[in-house]
Order: C-alpha cells, then sequence, then structure tokens
C-alpha cells in the first residue's frame, strides 16, 4: 500500500505470458466483496494504434487494462472500488504499474469486451504494465494538479465518537489500518471519507457536499479495503456492516462501519 503510485507512462512491452496468468488467476479468484454485489474483471490486451480503447491521451503505451463491471444497486460502487484496489495492489506486488481511470476512458470501447447485461455498469478501469522509466511530462503535470503526493494529515480524517480529533497514539490497533487508509488513493487526492472510532467499531462517513457521487464512492471502497486488508494481515477479523451510529452532523452522510471481532 505504500509502494504503490499511479502511473499514466508505460513502455510499451506486453506482460509476459507468466505475469498474465499470474495477473489473470488472481482476478478470477478474488471476486469476494463487502456487501454481496455481482461483479467480474478481466485482463485485456490493447494493441498499437487501438483507437477503440481509448483513455484520451491521459494514459501512454499501455498495452493491457484491467476492466470490470458491476451490477446496479445496493452498495455496487463501494463493492466495485473495493474489489479493484485489491488487484491493483496484487498488481504493484508484481511490479507493475497501474492508474485508477473513473471517466478519462472510451468506456463503450472497453465494455465491448465484456458484453454487459443491462443491470451492468463499468464504474473504473486500470491500466496495468511495465511502466516507463520516468513519468514524463504530461504524467508529471497531470500528477502534480492531482495532488498525487499530498494527504490529509489525521486530524482532518479520524476522530473520537464526538467527531474531536483522534489521535494517533490513541488509535489502538486501528493505528496502521487508518495510515494506510489515509494513505489510499481518490480521485484528485480528495480524500472523502471520515473515520470515527466508537469501542470496536470503525464507522465510515463520506463528507458529501453537494451529492453522493459515484467517484466518491469508488473512494470509500478503496478505504474499506485498505482498513479490511490492512486487519487481515495482521490476523485480526472484523465484519462490515450498514447501522448508522448517528454520530456525525449533517454534512457527513453515514455508509458503513467496520467491527473488530478479534
Amino acid at each position: 500500500m505504500r509502494q504503490r503510485t499511479s502511473w499514466r507512462t508505460y513502455n510499451g512491452e506486453k506482460l509476459s505470458p507468466d505475469e498474465r496468468n499470474k495477473l489473470q488467476s488472481f482476478i478470477e479468484s478474488e471476486t469476494t466483496t463487502l456487501f454481496s454485489s455481482s461483479l467480474r474483471f478481466k485482463l485485456v490486451n490493447r494493441d498499437v494504434g487501438e483507437q477503440k480503447m481509448g483513455t484520451y491521451g491521459f494514459i501512454k503505451d499501455a498495452r493491457h487494462f484491467i476492466i470490470g463491471t458491476v451490477k446496479t444497486g445496493g452498495m455496487n460502487i463501494e463493492d466495485y472500488g473495493y474489489a479493484l484496489e485489491k488487484i491493483i495492489l496484487h498488481a504493484t506486488y508484481m511490479g507493475l504499474g497501474t492508474c485508477w481511470l473513473g471517466g478519462t476512458y472510451n468506456k463503450q470501447g472497453f465494455l465491448d469486451h465484456l458484453t454487459p447485461s443491462d443491470d451492468e455498469i463499468m464504474p473504473a478501469i486500470t491500466p496495468v504494465g511495465k511502466t516507463s522509466t520516468n513519468r514524463g511530462v504530461f504524467g508529471s503535470a497531470v500528477r502534480y494538479f492531482a495532488g498525487s503526493r499530498n494527504r490529509k494529515p489525521w486530524s482532518d480524517l479520524f476522530f473520537n465518537q464526538d467527531f474531536t480529533p483522534l489521535k494517533k497514539e490513541d488509535a489502538g490497533v486501528y493505528t496502521d489500518p487508518l495510515e494506510m487508509v489515509r494513505l489510499a488513493p481518490s480521485a484528485s487526492n480528495g480524500q472523502p471519507w471520515r473515520v470515527a472510532l466508537e469501542g470496536d467499531s470503525a464507522h465510515f462517513y463520506l463528507q458529501a457536499r453537494k451529492r453522493y457521487e459515484s467517484m466518491k464512492r469508488l473512494d470509500m471502497g478503496i478505504a474499506f479495503c485498505h482498513l479490511d486488508l490492512s486487519f487481515k494481515e495482521d490476523g485480526i477479523t472484523g465484519d462490515w456492516i450498514i447501522k448508522d451510529p448517528n454520530l456525525a452532523s449533517n454534512d457527513l452522510k453515514y455508509v458503513a462501519t467496520y467491527r473488530r471481532k478479534t
């Protein structure tokens, strides 16, 4: 999670058959979601000069993409963000570059590779592959304006149950998982999540000043993924529920709660 970063410039090489097989095997095996959404992912190849699978210049020389669909309804967007971030983290472990794309791509061109049903949508995709030795002028500029190097401080994101700022030294076993949430990627580095600790529970809220936008819901799923995987890495189990504890003010929208078990 600490190593993962967004890459928009790739070296134009295809993944080896072994790399493709390992990545596709992980994609096919990791279909668990937190809220039982029905989704599917696929690793697709992009030929040189292919126009149908376009990214409007935001991605350069990528030969492979991970695409997916999820059925509409419920917590589908959050589940999609959770599942795709797991795949992205695995690709990072394999030494491959990735970059979340929520809107800067020709959606129909990618959907043609999955033949979706009427109740399936494609919230986001990612290129995946061997990165260039440098990000290039455009990639560096996009990264700069997106604020990719910046993260909000603890005091802006994490709170006690009365919504006073949570001190890091008071977070207990939540310290490292919350730090991984703080480092999680989000659209324009907006970090729209807010977390309130109440005993063994972490209540997630969305700072939704205007509307519950799809990209913010993806961001929330990514934050869920970082917390969930961090606890699992430490051998700690928990579950996810939707039960509003009614702790927050009107400018925050309750989303879900993680309850730590052991």
